[in-house]
């Protein structure tokens, strides 16, 4: 999950869109040879967004003007195994950010087989959980770092239920994710799509179970978006 990989507590997942599409967002997990996460074997390069979607053909058309100095930031991430999150806080010790977790009424199971189970019943009937919690401030934020993992080649549900539970209109997006070998797999796009009005900035992409050793790519990447 996390196009799924559990962080430390599993170790590899499958993928779908062939079959899985849970990648992302913490570590790796097995899941019967499948990966689920963010973790998945071989490659631990980050990959930009503009580099992605380079390769897959499937970037949005334009890219967004850099914020305006001034305004507020937030980093906002959904993870399950925690290669997300890993990524979302070393987004956080770089940027003047406040930071949310976007996270489920009813928590994903702690077991992989159980998760994958219910995040393939989600997806499969486009059924949009219930969140724990909201932005009060919505409105305080121009710029929102965007973190997910990769969840059978698409964004976890969950994520998709943050986007359209807010009007996007007239800010800037940073997305950046975990996967299991799929990089964005057009989620970028996906994004822009539910969010017309919005502009959005390189994001980047790494392998699960490559995060805990990449994050000084993230450093790199972050510098290069010239925020300040």
């Amino acid at each position: 999950m996390e196009r799924i990989a559990l962080g430390s507590q599993a170790s590899q997942l499958l993928t779908r869109r062939a079959m899985l599409k849970l990648a992302g967002t913490v570590g790796a997990a097995v899941m019967g040879g499948a990966l689920l996460s963010a973790c998945a074997s071989g490659g631990g390069e980050a990959v930009s967004y503009s580099e992605a979607s380079a390769s897959t053909g499937d970037a949005p058309e334009g890219t967004a003007s850099a914020p305006q100095l001034g305004d507020k930031t937030l980093i906002a991430v959904f993870s399950w195994s925690g290669n997300t999150l890993n990524m979302a806080n070393r987004i956080n010790e770089l940027a003047d950010a406040d930071f949310f977790r976007i996270e489920t009424a009813e928590p994903y199971p702690d077991d992989v087989d159980a998760t994958i189970e219910r995040a393939r019943t989600e997806q499969d009937a486009d059924f949009i959980p219930e969140l724990a919690a909201r932005v009060d401030n919505w409105d305080d934020y121009h710029t929102v770092f965007l973190g997910y993992p990769i969840w059978w080649y698409e964004l976890p549900q969950a994520v998709k239920g943050f986007i359209q539970s807010y009007d996007w209109a007239g800010k800037t997006i940073i997305p950046f994710s975990s996967h299991e070998g799929s990089s964005f797999s057009g989620t970028p796009a996906d994004i822009q799509a539910l969010c017309p009005n919005s502009s959005m900035l390189q994001g980047i992409s790494i392998q699960g179970e490559a995060v805990a050793s990449s994050l000084d790519s993230i450093n790199v990447w972050y510098d290069g978006l010239a925020l300040a």
